[in-house]
């Protein structure tokens, strides 16, 4: 290794701490993607019962799980792992690193001279602290390959067969105990919106064929992973969310163009469990409901696949902001700001960032993840037997694809599965890739000050973070209480589960 490079690394006691350490980081984020959906914690804020206050809780207590989390990538990555960040940086291309400082400082600009800045800045910094918990996961990826590999298979199966028997549990009680059968309301059972599962589903789905493709790593029989991608299917279906399908498809073709012959056994996987899932969908949302139980409300999305359900003036508004304000935007979260808007964010995340941050930030973030995007299809292509890759792959690729119809980058919970995906594939590709030397005029001095500038941008992430939720986490209960005496029913939520701001 270069000496320069060395310098990267802290000295030996401090780096034997920040290894025992991280995997508390990685307790903290199949915890959080694990709690999140399935137990029913912080029982306070169930002040009220029904389908609305049901649901928007859920979203609640998921924020309130990733901000935990968040917590932790803030002040381990100012300290113990600052080292890990600028390892990883130092693999990308400069000008991809420059993209990102530059729409971060950008954003910056726009969240301090917004209306609302406390809003502004929490969702800044929740977004650089999301990117900090993606660069610690790549790394740790990158560093234990078959240890990393381990944990998040373990974690994609245990978390996918909770949330899927949660759901199913619902069914049987509508079935077996006399309780009415709607299909939109199973799914208020995990998150706060059906549309939420489906942003999960987009990602999870190509992850659960992973273990079908290579050696068993875990004693779990065949038939019950192809029936848990199958049960995943139906219920992708069962959910109504189009953009899951529009997703799932999207990128399925692209994924065969790119790289036909390195995607064919993932292709054959997915072929069986959605012809599973499909004959499942048939026998417990059709034919079962008509034969005994003629009260059950099934959604039927087929009809309207083209209806974009009130997108298209959320994306008017939109671009209204973008021609008002091209070069700062509004402010990050400030779409949430306007009066008499039905939704929160505009469903489309080029819009978003253009609306909120500006025209140039945009840009900057969405070359970056482009380019990203383009040098994983590219190694996928180049290397043979690569199913890992090719799942990850197509869960970036749908994610990708759904986020240009729906709020993908804006749920709490749809964020951390995106921080593990995007953070899972960076690693993957890195691995056995030597580091890159620095510059000859990069000095031990500048790699010093660049560990001092990782410390204080985390730590000033964090400081923001605290700052904006801190006042509003006494008091989710009554906040959420009054808004809905006020009349509003079921906004979508932007941050808490109260969504316009202030």
């Amino acid at each position: 290794m270069h000496a320069d490079t060395r310098a990267l690394i802290p000295h030996s006691t401090f780096m034997k701490l920040s290894v025992v350490a991280f995997p508390v980081l990685l307790l903290l984020t199949g915890l959080a993607l694990l709690v999140g959906p399935v137990l029913q914690f912080l029982p306070s804020l169930t002040w009220n019962e029904g389908p609305v206050a049901n649901a928007m809780v859920w979203h609640d207590r998921q924020r309130i799980g990733q901000i935990l989390l968040l917590l932790a990538v803030g002040a381990g990555a100012a300290t113990l792992w600052r080292g890990r960040i600028l390892e990883i940086l130092n693999t990308w291309p400069r000008l991809m690193v420059a993209l990102l400082i530059l729409a971060f400082v950008l954003g910056g600009v726009s969240a301090g001279v917004s209306d609302y800045a406390r809003f502004a800045w929490l969702e800044w910094s929740t977004f650089l602290l999301l990117l900090g918990l993606v660069l610690l996961l790549a790394d740790e990826a990158r560093r234990n390959a078959v240890g990393f590999d381990n944990w998040a298979s373990a974690v994609v199966l245990l978390v996918a067969a909770a949330i899927a028997l949660r759901i199913m549990m619902g069914y049987a009680a509508a079935v077996l105990g006399g309780a009415p059968l709607d299909s939109v309301r199973l799914f208020t059972a995990v998150v706060s919106n059906r549309r939420v599962f489906g942003q999960v589903a987009s990602m999870v789905i190509p992850l659960l064929a992973f273990p079908l493709l290579v050696s068993p790593t875990f004693r779990v029989p065949r038939k019950a992973l192809y029936l848990l991608l199958a049960v995943w299917w139906m219920l992708a279906i069962a959910s109504g969310t189009r953009g899951t399908w529009l997703a799932l498809a999207l990128s399925t073709f692209i994924l065969a163009v790119f790289a036909w012959r390195n995607v064919v056994p993932w292709l054959r996987v997915q072929a069986r469990g959605l012809l599973v899932g499909l004959v499942l969908y048939g026998l417990l949302f059709v034919w079962l409901p008509a034969w005994m139980l003629p009260d059950a409300l099934v959604e039927n999305r087929l009809a309207g696949l083209t209806d974009l359900t009130g997108r298209a003036e959320l994306w008017a508004v939109a671009m209204s902001r973008i021609i008002e304000h091209p070069w700062l935007g509004v402010g990050p979260m400030h779409l949430a700001a306007i009066p008499g808007l039905f939704g929160a964010h505009p469903h489309n995340v080029v819009l978003q960032l253009a609306a909120e941050w500006g025209i140039p930030a945009a840009l900057a973030l969405l070359l970056a993840a482009g380019y990203a995007m383009v040098r994983l299809l590219m190694t996928l292509r180049g290397l043979a037997d690569t199913p890992l890759l090719a799942c990850l792959a197509a869960g970036l690729l749908a994610a990708g694809a759904q986020a240009m119809v729906d709020g993908v980058v804006v749920m709490p919970y749809t964020q951390l599965w995106l921080a593990l995906v995007a953070g899972w594939a960076m690693g993957v590709c890195l691995r056995g890739r030597t580091m890159r030397s620095p510059r000859a005029e990069f000095t031990h001095e500048n790699l010093r000050m660049s560990r001092v500038l990782v410390s204080l941008a985390m730590l000033f992430a964090l400081a923001l973070l605290i700052r904006g939720v801190f006042p509003e986490m006494l008091y989710r209960v009554e906040a959420t209480k009054a808004y809905l005496d006020a009349g509003h029913n079921g906004i979508p939520p932007r941050y808490w589960q109260v969504g316009p701001i202030p």
